[in-house]
């Protein structure tokens, strides 16, 4: 099993960037960056003012694979890509101290995948880029309240650092 003790989800600009501030803060930490396929293999290159890629996880939430589509792609059907849960990476590689999720308003998706996770010691600090107009347009305006209650039930303390970001850290 790898050990690492920090997580980032994602090899795009936000994901490098925020590694980078991890790497130069906490020089002596092994930082792990998860990414969908090869390390070159991101949104970002995509991006050209907007979000470009969308992850189809509601067509069917129990199968191991889902759908990604790419805008503007020869691509267009869409490529299957496999899903893990947080507790199946987590159970692959270790708990980190640290997860930063963003998810594109999948969050919610996401911590409910991370049961173990946020149960565990190990876990110290979640920062979370909440969506909130993605959620509420996937039939789910409460999730950021609930989102709240996951971690305080898991022994969380959380504030918003702005509008849609959120810092948890687990009570000692």
């Amino acid at each position: 099993m790898i050990q690492t003790d920090f997580l980032v989800i994602g090899s795009g600009i936000a994901g490098l960037t925020y590694a980078l501030k991890i790497a130069q803060d906490f020089p002596d930490k092994k930082i792990t960056i998860l990414t969908k396929a090869n390390s070159d293999e991101t949104n970002t290159k995509y991006a050209q003012g907007g979000i470009a890629a969308v992850m189809n996880l509601d067509a069917d939430s129990t199968s191991p694979t889902n759908r990604i589509s790419i805008a503007e792609s020869e691509v267009s059907e869409g490529l299957a890509v496999p899903v893990k849960t947080i507790d199946q990476v987590a159970a692959e590689f270790g708990v980190p101290a640290f997860i930063k999720i963003d998810v594109e308003g999948y969050e919610w998706h996401a911590l409910q995948g991370a049961q173990a996770v946020l149960d565990s010691k190990s876990l110290k600090h979640l920062f979370i880029e909440i969506h909130f107009a993605l959620l509420e347009a996937r039939g789910l305006p409460k999730a950021g309240d609930d989102i709240q209650k996951i971690l305080i039930r898991q022994g969380f303390t959380s504030h918003f650092t702005d509008f849609s970001h959120m810092h948890a850290q687990k009570s000692v």
